[in-house]
């Protein structure tokens, strides 16, 4: 009677183990465990075949850095420089001294990069680009943006393509995000980097320097002052052994002064041309075989006015269109 009921736990033991050995997992796990082997199997194979993309991908870009950039940078200076002049022939004005001036530096540059200087309005970029129409080739033209972020689009503009880089790595990143998302490889230095080299290639080729026209530089000067630092130490160094000629065209003197105070003791590799107003002559010609005034009338505005291009164009306008007598256009002055 005592052994009785340890038989029935035992009993009742190997009923519970029977029962447990007799249960089967909902769960296949040989076929779980193959699944996720396929998976990983996919995603390894996957990872393989982006880095094999990806890697060619950079291979292109250096093909790309090293011989397609440079190629197409010495096809556009050779071809030459033809920038749009946005100026009406009527609004034209022939400048024959300053002209020959500009000439000489474009035609046969010293080693020194350039600073040419005037005030807003006055005319400067008219005559560089009326010039450069007669220069066959040699010459690259960039105008620097008001948003230094897109510094890089006006190499392009300038160098008249587009960089080639990263263009699978590009295009995932973008599926990847957005597709407005923007994955710069090149920057502003290393089209610097593309136009020193190219320069070189240049200057082997044709026995003369590249020249490198920076108009807008104004826009150059931050608060750190470090992006025109960085143009200006290349502009010296290149200019010292004729690689190329850096030319900084600005409005106003805040900007030559900083120019001349950042590499005090590298001055005599600094040359200035300063764009001043129209002389009486030149002023007069303007309002009287330009815009059909009298010799008289053209006197008096032009003592109003002086020979400010802008101020000049202005005034005889109103003095043509609005038909408003000498004295009343005095009052005009003021609202000019």
């Amino acid at each position: 009677m005592f052994f009785q009921p340890l038989k029935f736990a035992l009993k009742s033991s190997n009923l519970h183990l029977n029962s447990f050995k007799s249960f089967r997992p909902f769960t296949n796990f040989t076929y779980s465990s193959s699944f996720f082997q396929k998976k990983s199997n996919f995603l390894t194979n996957s990872l393989h075949c982006l880095g094999g993309l990806l890697t060619i991908d950079i291979f292109y870009t250096l093909y790309s850095d090293k011989f397609y950039n440079k190629h197409q940078l010495i096809k556009t200076v050779t071809k030459g420089v033809q920038p749009e002049i946005n100026i009406l022939p009527l609004h034209y004005i022939l400048r024959p001294e300053i002209t020959e001036e500009l000439k000489k530096i474009f035609k046969k540059p010293f080693s020194e990069y350039y600073v040419i200087y005037g005030d807003h309005g006055i005319g400067k970029t008219t005559l560089i680009k009326t010039i450069l129409k007669e220069i066959d080739q040699g010459v690259i033209y960039v105008d620097i943006p008001t948003n230094l972020n897109k510094l890089n689009e006006a190499f392009e503009k300038a160098f008249n393509f587009k960089f080639h880089g990263f263009i699978l790595t590009k295009y995932i990143l973008q599926k990847i995000f957005n597709k407005n998302f923007e994955f710069k490889f090149f920057n502003w230095i290393k089209s610097l980097e593309i136009l020193e080299e190219s320069a070189e290639i240049y200057k082997k080729k044709y026995n003369k320097p590249l020249i490198i026209i920076y108009n807008n530089a104004d826009r150059l000067v931050t608060e750190d002052l470090k992006i025109l630092s960085t143009f200006q130490s290349r502009a010296i160094s290149n200019a010292k052994i004729e690689k190329y000629i850096s030319i900084f065209v600005c409005n106003n003197n805040n900007t030559l002064k900083k120019l001349s105070s950042l590499y005090k003791h590298y001055h005599y590799y600094q040359s200035i041309e300063e764009i001043d107003n129209l002389n009486k002559e030149e002023s007069m010609n303007y309002l009287v075989n330009k815009r059909g005034i009298n010799i008289t009338d053209a006197e008096n505005l032009y003592e109003l006015v002086g020979g400010h291009i802008m101020n000049l164009k202005n005034i005889a306008d109103k003095f043509l269109f609005i038909k408003e007598s000498f004295k009343e256009i005095d009052n005009i002055l003021y609202n000019l």
